[in-house]
């Protein structure tokens, strides 16, 4: 018997249910449990808040009637927030390094005290951490009756709603359509009938959407792929989400090119011969091979089993540039050619600066997650974690990437460390170079340069579209951040998509 049903495993992000009614939240969770790597169930607004403020939720599932309630519990939060943080600001940044960032709460419809308080208090808060303060990503629960309710929770920027009482083919659907949104570079025609395809790469910088794109183009080719990244860049992890995008099951093969006994032609042949679904055969540290095992491998990849086979790709990592070897002799130039017919750079984490204090945050979540012992300790010192900490984070140069970001942030709250104390003892150890290139400080701080050939409708056109998708597709919330209308937003949309047809 097949099953048709969506197969998907849990994705290891958190989603935050806001619903008084238990019955409610007894008939959601299961379901949501199989979406979702940590469901936090809250039964009022005070519990919400903190849970919140405590973890980086990617989703939030709230009750039409609380929706406003909600926001102006945020709103007071951040308020004090900012007061307490206005005490520190004198000593830890200087203040020329701090801006206003109001629009992370003008962009919702809170009452208005607390707005003009919230927007008041914010001109001394840095961006990374006023963006985390309330939900990027929400959807609402309701009863058919309550339409008024809905529409206005839309216009505050909801994606989606489930409706009362609980169906569980409904809550699926509404999940599955909130995966394929943030994962934008998947077609709509190819989204029907799976929630398996989702991007794993945690960011919004142009670098990391550049990357989606790409791997899900060269998802849709069996050419041979050569990734190549620095350390901690996540090339293994641009190999999993490879393998989520093929439809149907699959199998890893993974050599590590600096052990030579690992690469036997005879082998893998055996190995692909007798294989029954898709093999990705990856080749670790391809870089590393010596010279009488490259000539070994262009034998193995000329062999019957590798040529026209559709069930067979292979996969090519390597940290530093492989061209490079080709040039100086190192590497076979007609084996790299076999192995990069496409290729893939993975970015170092210090050229998507905007996607770090996200990631900490996600690392955060995980690992407080996963260490259900030790986390009301663990909660307790990142408590006492400051804005300046975040603003540490976002300016250290990350010579060990994401890699380094994540043992950074698990020592922090292992150690009780605040993240700018454990930053300057790296720094002491001579673990961060002094003398960063001009490309890496410009990239450091969160800018984006346009090419000097653009004028300036290509330039307005590439701004705008960067804001649209930072709120993925909201074009209301786009207008309120770009200070233009929704009509102004649509009417440029138009005369882009039809100068683009010409």
């Amino acid at each position: 018997m097949i099953d048709d049903k969506p197969r998907c495993v849990p994705l290891d992000i958190a989603v935050l249910v806001i619903e008084p009614d238990l019955l409610i939240r007894q008939q959601i969770a299961p379901i949501l449990q199989r979406y979702f790597g940590f469901v936090e169930l809250a039964r009022s607004i005070e519990h919400a808040t903190v849970s919140f403020r405590r973890f980086n939720f990617n989703l939030c599932i709230i009750d039409c009637m609380e929706v406003d309630a909600f926001w102006r519990s945020l709103a007071e939060k951040n308020r004090q927030f900012v007061i307490q943080q206005q005490k520190h600001l004198s000593s830890d940044l200087d203040s020329e390094n701090v801006a206003l960032c109001s629009d992370s709460a003008s962009v919702f419809r809170l009452s208005g005290d607390s707005l003009a308080a919230v927007n008041e208090q914010a001109a001394h808060v840095p961006v990374n951490h006023t963006a985390l303060l309330y939900p990027q990503q929400f959807m609402v629960m309701s009863h058919s009756g309550e339409a008024e309710y809905i529409l206005r929770a839309m216009r505050q920027g909801a994606s989606d709603f489930i409706a009362k009482p609980i169906i569980e083919r409904h809550v699926e659907a509404a999940i599955v359509r909130w995966q394929w949104q943030q994962s934008s570079f998947v077609s709509q025609q190819q989204c029907q009938g799976t929630a398996k395809q989702y991007s794993m790469y945690v960011g919004d910088s142009i670098a990391v959407q550049r990357l989606r794109q790409t791997l899900y183009q060269v998802s849709r080719s069996g050419n041979p792929l050569l990734l190549e990244g620095e350390a901690g860049t996540g090339k293994k992890l641009a190999v999993e989400q490879l393998q989520q995008l093929l439809f149907g099951p699959s199998q890893l093969l993974t050599i590590d090119c600096r052990d030579d006994a690992q690469l036997d032609g005879n082998d893998i042949t055996a190995y692909c011969r007798h294989s029954k679904v898709i093999t990705l055969i990856v080749f670790a540290n391809i870089g590393k091979l010596s010279i009488n095992k490259q000539a070994e491998l262009l034998r193995t990849l000329d062999l019957a089993e590798f040529k026209d086979n559709q069930k067979i790709r292979v996969i090519s990592l390597n940290q530093a540039s492989l061209l490079n070897r080709v040039t100086s002799g190192a590497f076979l130039a007609e084996l790299y050619y076999r192995l990069a017919a496409c290729q893939v750079c993975l970015p170092p984490l210090h050229q998507r600066s905007e996607d770090i204090v996200l990631l900490a945050k996600f690392f955060i979540n995980r690992f407080l997650s996963s260490n259900d012992s030790y986390r009301n300790k663990m909660l307790s010192s990142y408590q006492l974690w400051s804005a300046s900490d975040y603003q540490g984070l976002s300016e250290y140069y990350w010579p060990g990437n994401i890699q380094e970001l994540k043992n950074t942030v698990e020592q922090c709250l292992l150690l009780n460390i605040l993240p700018k104390e454990y930053l300057k003892s790296l720094q002491h150890k001579g673990s961060q170079p002094n003398n960063e290139p001009l490309q890496a400080q410009e990239a450091n701080h969160g800018q984006h340069y346009f090419p000097i050939e653009w004028d300036m409708k290509q330039i307005e056109k590439a701004h705008t579209l960067r804001v649209i998708h930072r709120y993925q597709g909201n074009r209301v919330l786009a207008a309120a951040h770009l200070g233009v209308s929704r009509k102004t937003i649509d009417r440029k949309i138009k005369e882009w998509a039809l100068a683009d047809a010409y």
